[in-house]
């Protein structure tokens, strides 16, 4: 009685003894240590194992179901001693030469060796006669018969393709050994550097190359003139709204728009990060015109040297750091707008049965912004900022009067920072019999900064009660509802400083 082992060879189950088991596990370690690294190594111990596995199959049947000892040696005979393989012995070559294991010619298509699908070359194989008799075969049917062609394409289906270099030996009815395998690895290796060489050889030498060669360099000098175009605005564009201090940001001041120096002054939280923020633009930009010029020039004149590498990097180096002084300074700001505050500034009561909400005017003496809001101009008057566009919000009221909440909200580093800067926010909001005089713009000091300061108006309407605003009628009344809609119990709008209302 022996004991037994279940193992799995490529992708196939066996039962062996467990001698039989470890004579194979020590061929098949002193074949790996013995091919090393050589090339295709991998490829033939895969192959020898899948070969095998075949041999595994034949000695097993219906009678006998495990791989005893006897067939092992038997099998690993015929493949040949690793060791005898390496040191190419002349007795273990004969012998490879001479396999006690019988192995019948099989057919398959040679499509390395052919010239559409390998189906002449793999018939010749499997006959081992001249390939070009096959062929001529094939054209005379196709000549005399005329169905060559169907014929050729029913056996391209048919016949199997030699996929691994076992499948090329059966093809030709050579003996199945490691140094058979490895001498059909090798091979098949040459062929497809000599295949390969030969191609590019051919390809450098044709026209075709030198016409690609030609369309190739065209493209590339192009792409430099298209580079070069992109710098030399880019610096240009620099200099003009950078340096020479554009007024590019739309609001209005004493002095017009605002240049970018002054916008970064009301946006960032001191006078160093606008330095540093300074700093890292320059770095960024620089660097950006820079690249472009250098690269164009390099893919003009095909400038290849040491220090045009060495500048392209330094200069995306510079750019990185650009990068991440930016970031920074974007998370010191963020800060600034990471808490909400808000006041209610001023609460009024009307018991007027309709409430018509008027925009208050400004004196012409005093500049006025006139947007639609969908463009965020501002003005700076002084050291005050003043914004435009005035939120409403509407909801059912819970008794018969009009009740107009008033609030202030802005951001802050702190809770408290941010109540300071919306205490801070100045509103005209005023009530006169039932007209309520709202004006559309808000303002709050300069150093306060940006920080989202938003101005909120939440009227309750009563029942059978309504609101005119900008000729629209605002109401929770059923009767003035569309019919079989669900009554919402908000509405939300934006006053723009044209006097124009807008439901959201």
């Amino acid at each position: 009685m022996k004991k037994t082992i279940s193992v799995n060879i490529k992708g196939y189950n066996f039962l062996i003894e467990e001698d039989a088991y470890e004579t194979l596990s020590n061929y098949l370690e002193r074949l790996k240590q013995n091919l090393g690294h050589q090339n295709g190594a991998a490829e033939i111990f895969e192959d020898i194992e899948i070969r095998i596995a075949e041999l595994f199959s034949k000695v097993l049947s219906d009678k006998k179901q495990v791989v005893e000892l006897e067939d092992v040696n038997r099998i690993l005979a015929n493949l040949g001693d690793p060791s005898d393989f390496i040191e190419q012995d002349e007795a273990f070559e004969k012998e490879a030469t001479e396999p006690n294991w019988k192995e019948d010619r099989r057919m398959y298509r040679d499509p390395k060796h052919g010239v559409i699908a390998g189906v002449c070359k793999g018939i010749s194989n499997y006959l081992n006669i001249d390939v070009v008799i096959v062929r001529a075969l094939f054209i005379l049917v196709f000549m005399i018969a005329g169905f060559g062609v169907a014929f050729y394409i029913l056996l391209w289906i048919i016949i199997p393709k030699a996929k691994s270099s076992i499948d090329r030996l059966k093809m030709r009815g050579k003996p199945i050994t490691v140094e058979t395998v490895k001498s059909e690895v090798e091979e098949a290796g040459e062929r497809v550097n000599k295949a390969s060489k030969k191609f590019a050889k051919t390809f450098a030498e044709s026209e075709t190359y030198d016409r690609l060669r030609s369309i190739g360099n065209l493209i590339t000098k192009a792409f430099g003139i298209f580079l070069l175009f992109i710098g030399f605005s880019s610096l240009i564009t620099f200099l003009v709204f950078i340096i020479g201090g554009f007024q590019m940001i739309p609001a209005q001041t004493e002095n017009g728009f605002l240049s970018i120096s002054e916008f970064t002054s009301i946006i960032l939280s001191n006078p160093s990060d606008s330095q540093w923020l300074w700093i890292a633009f320059y770095l960024m930009s620089g660097s950006w015109i820079l690249f472009f010029m250098i690269t164009g020039f390099n893919l003009l004149f095909q400038l290849k040297n040491r220090w045009t590498k060495m500048s392209i990097i330094s200069l995306i180096f510079l750019g990185a750091i650009g990068i991440a002084i930016s970031i920074y300074v974007g998370a010191r700001t963020g800060r600034d707008f990471a808490i909400e505050g808000e006041i209610e500034n001023q609460v009024l009561t009307s018991s007027a049965n309709q409430l018509q909400i008027i925009q208050e005017t400004t004196s012409s003496l005093e500049p006025h912004v006139v947007s639609d809001g969908k463009f965020g101009v501002i003005s700076i008057e002084g050291d005050q900022i003043t914004n435009h566009g005035i939120h409403f919000e509407f909801i059912p009221s819970k008794d018969s009067l009009f009740h107009i909440h008033q609030y202030f909200s802005a951001h802050g580093l702190s809770h408290r920072k941010a109540i300071d800067k919306a205490t801070r926010i100045q509103h005209q909001m005023n009530l006169t019999g039932d007209s309520l005089w709202v004006s559309s713009k808000y303002q709050f000091p300069v150093s306060d900064k940006m920080r989202d300061q938003e101005v909120y108006i939440t009227i309750e309407i009563p029942n059978q009660k309504s609101i005119i605003l900008d000729k629209q009628i605002i109401d929770f009344n059923p009767e003035n509802e569309l019919k079989n809609e669900v009554i919402s119990q908000k509405k939300h709008g934006i006053l723009y400083s044209n006097g124009k209302f807008k439901m959201k």
